[in-house]
């Protein structure tokens, strides 16, 4: 009897082993969409969000009464960092550290423009053209966007023209003197926004020379840059990237022989994330976290319009797509810039069919940890002792075969203003 009894502890605590760490099948990660703001009032248009760990939402807005401004979103209080009512006239979009500090473009009222960083109620002044250093003429066009890039040190990353050279560069700095990251002069040219991590290493697109190997997505902290991926295959284009803290960058890029996609690269092999081959069509807003989880905005080959997705698996990849229903309305387009965390959350804003626009951040929904679920049925083993094992082994009834009990799901929930 005691070996018979020992024998069913042993069945008991090898089930238990299985139930904690057995794979689950594939699913959609469930989100809670929280409401920031919408149009309704005082703001009449969103720029693109940035996400912090913290949570915080950082954004660029139009308002109802004329003017714009630089907004953070943090414990249900929408507070206003830099507005047109001041010095400045115009904005771009923007950057958040994990202790809430914003990056941004402006455009002040006597025509020149800077890089400003906005912490605690604070405007530091990152670079104007009187900062020493380069004399720089311009830090916004068309192209670009004016978006700098901001560590969790406080050091921000930015694109700027030097004045009377036409050439431009990549710089960093944090209220002192501005270093140069990268300038005109050597085979590279022509660069993009940059994307700085709490190394202090960033990453930026550049421009060469066809017979030089095309244009590339470089990685410097000063030195001489380090080639992530460039254009001599498998890529024959590549674009804009964000850089994460372990080195590894995501950015677009055109495959040789044609088409688009979605690819990370850390200067070893190029690895595709989603391209055109499948069931996408087109690729905008993209971001990596700390944890190598991407989020991107595409459309697909069977949608007029666009959804935000985790991974080239359009139905458990999905975060959100037109024809969706968040806070009791339908979905008729997303807009995603960089506002990945950690965590995993995303920040994204939207559109309804009356044009009315919503701030959202999609959070994660946490799922047991198959760690947590091993202790529990090891604490369970340890409660029943072997006679209870016994009896409740010989009374259990097994779970048919296709019995399978899951919570999956979407859940909305809304932060009052």
């Amino acid at each position: 009897m005691r070996f018979r009894s020992h024998r069913s502890f042993a069945t008991v605590a090898a089930c238990a082993f299985y139930i904690a760490f057995a794979p689950a099948a594939a699913s959609a990660q469930p989100y809670n969409f929280l409401k920031i703001a919408d149009t309704s009032g005082p703001f009449s248009n969103f720029g693109e969000a940035a996400l912090n760990n913290a949570g915080a939402v950082a954004f660029r807005a139009d308002l109802d009464g004329g003017g714009e401004g630089v907004f953070l979103a943090s414990g249900g209080v929408i507070t206003t960092l830099a507005e047109t009512s001041g010095l400045f006239s115009d904005f771009g979009d923007v950057s958040i550290n994990s202790a809430g500090a914003v990056a941004f473009w402006a455009a002040l009222d006597d025509g020149s423009e800077g890089i400003y960083a906005a912490a605690g109620g604070s405007l530091n002044t990152i670079a104007t053209a009187s900062s020493s250093g380069p004399v720089f003429r311009s830090f916004d066009t068309v192209a670009f966007g004016g978006r700098p890039s901001i560590n969790d040190s406080g050091t921000v990353a930015f694109w700027a023209v030097i004045h009377n050279t036409g050439g431009s560069g990549i710089f960093t700095g944090n209220g002192g003197p501005t270093n140069t990251i990268i300038a005109n002069g050597g085979d590279f040219y022509g660069f993009g926004n940059p994307s700085i991590n709490d190394a202090g290493t960033v990453g930026f697109h550049a421009s060469r020379f066809p017979a030089l190997g095309g244009n590339a997505i470089l990685a410097s902290s000063g030195g001489p840059p380090t080639i992530l991926a460039d254009a001599t295959g498998p890529l024959e284009n590549v674009g804009v990237p964000v850089l994460n803290n372990d080195g590894t960058a995501i950015f677009l890029g055109s495959p040789d022989g044609g088409g688009m996609g979605l690819y990370t690269s850390s200067g070893g092999p190029v690895i595709t994330v989603a391209d055109n081959s499948g069931p996408f069509s087109s690729f905008f807003g993209h971001s990596i976290n700390g944890a190598g989880r991407v989020a991107f905005e595409a459309t697909l080959d069977s949608e007029i319009e666009n959804g935000i997705y985790t991974g080239p698996d359009p139905v458990n990849d999905k975060v959100v797509k037109r024809f969706d229903t968040l806070f009791g309305e339908q979905v008729f387009g997303v807009i995603f810039g960089h506002g990945l965390n950690d965590q995993g959350d995303i920040a994204f804003w939207y559109t309804n069919a009356n044009s009315l626009q919503t701030l959202t951040v999609a959070r994660v929904v946490p799922e047991p940890t198959t760690l947590l679920l091993g202790v529990y049925a090891a604490a369970a083993i340890a409660a029943m002792g072997p006679r209870a094992i016994r009896q409740s082994a010989r009374s259990a009834t097994p779970l048919a075969a296709n019995d399978q009990r899951q919570v999956v799901g979407t859940h909305y929930w809304s932060e009052k203003q």
